[in-house]
């Protein structure tokens, strides 16, 4: 199934005109507290039928088994079945435990996102994965289950400080390197600070596009989708220990590392030139992306990564650059070559 992508400003308060919801016998709104003090109170305006409303604490550390939990309970308690809607509005966790509380409640309902966030509209709401952490690795429990509907609402990326837009940046940057040189150039052209609203959904349509294009070719991740994961494997790895310390990555500053990381590992194999390696680090830099981790723990990250789910047969795959709009999935590097990039992360400036 491939979900509906709705991208218009003020969508917040059109909802019940772009997506039918009559044909639901309930509804539940999912948020957090941070976005539900900014952007529940229009989306329930406009609603024709009143929802349950469930709001969880807001942060990455949140998305887990408890928070899970306690969302299934407030379903069973708003007597939601199985022809009812959950609405996921809010960030890329919303995204990612909504939509697996509605595709394993009752043996699954239908759902639809409302992204607030621009990591969320490009990348979590869009391909149908679900998820939560588990015992310290990320989205290690989950399903692909797509979306009915996307709706972005680009007016919600006014209330967002500058540096959750850079987050964004990063999935937008990668979308780019691995799929469009000219996207990539759009991309890291002008600062977050900078960009207008026709420049944000200029970036917001191409990028949830490219993403859209990539998933409804290979759903499953089987084969072609693994493209998606650029930058993810050392990136994870990076954001999974950076949890257990005091000042955790975000998801995109953890993803800027690992693309970086891994854009390394391909000039290292042949793939790449240093020229196009210098160009992708100051992409990165001109956006306000990290492309330097002095603090790593070098023998942390490849325990991780040797554990990472894309894995078969403990073999690590990556998913590398031929170029700047092109990337190779299936590829393997040896130690030597793993060590000397993330020497090089923790070095380079």
């Amino acid at each position: 199934m491939k979900s509906k992508i709705i991208i218009k400003p003020n969508a917040l308060n059109q909802l019940s005109q772009l997506v039918d919801l009559t044909k639901f016998s309930k509804l539940a709104v999912l948020t957090d507290k941070t976005v539900a003090d900014l952007w529940l109170k229009p989306l329930l305006k406009n609603l024709t039928v009143k929802p349950a409303v469930i709001i969880i604490p807001t942060g990455e550390k949140h998305k887990n088994l408890a928070t899970l939990k306690k969302v299934y309970q407030q379903l069973l308690n708003h007597q939601l079945d199985r022809h009812s809607l959950l609405i996921n509005l809010g960030g890329g966790v919303i995204s990612d435990l909504g939509g697996l509380a509605a595709s394993t409640f009752m043996r699954g309902v239908d759902f639809i996102h409302l992204p607030t966030t621009l990591l969320a509209q490009v990348d979590a709401s869009i391909g149908g994965k679900t998820a939560v952490n588990f015992n310290g690795f990320k989205n290690l429990v989950g399903t692909f289950s797509e979306a009915k509907a996307v709706v972005i609402d680009t007016q919600t990326l006014s209330s967002l400080p500058t540096n959750q837009l850079t987050d964004g940046m990063a999935e937008v940057v990668k979308h780019g390197l691995i799929k469009s040189k000219k996207h990539f150039q759009l991309a890291v052209g002008k600062k977050p600070s900078q960009l207008s609203q026709k420049d944000l959904i200029q970036l917001i349509k191409q990028s949830s596009q490219i993403k859209l294009n990539i998933v409804s070719q290979d759903p499953k991740e089987a084969n072609s989708r693994k493209i998606l994961n650029f930058g993810h494997t050392v990136g994870h790895a990076l954001e999974s220990l950076s949890l257990k310390t005091k000042s955790p990555l975000s998801h995109g500053q953890a993803v800027s590392l690992g693309m970086i990381t891994e854009a390394k590992l391909s000039q290292l194999k042949g793939f790449i030139t240093t020229s196009e390696l210098n160009l992708i680090k100051q992409g990165l830099k001109h956006v306000g992306l990290p492309t330097r981790s002095e603090t790593i723990s070098i023998s942390s990250v490849l325990k991780l990564i040797k554990s990472d789910k894309k894995n078969i047969s403990s073999t690590i795959n990556f998913t590398l650059l031929k170029s700047i709009g092109q990337a190779v999935i299936n590829q393997t590097a040896t130690h030597q070559q793993i060590v000397k990039a993330l020497l090089w992360l923790k070095k380079s400036s």
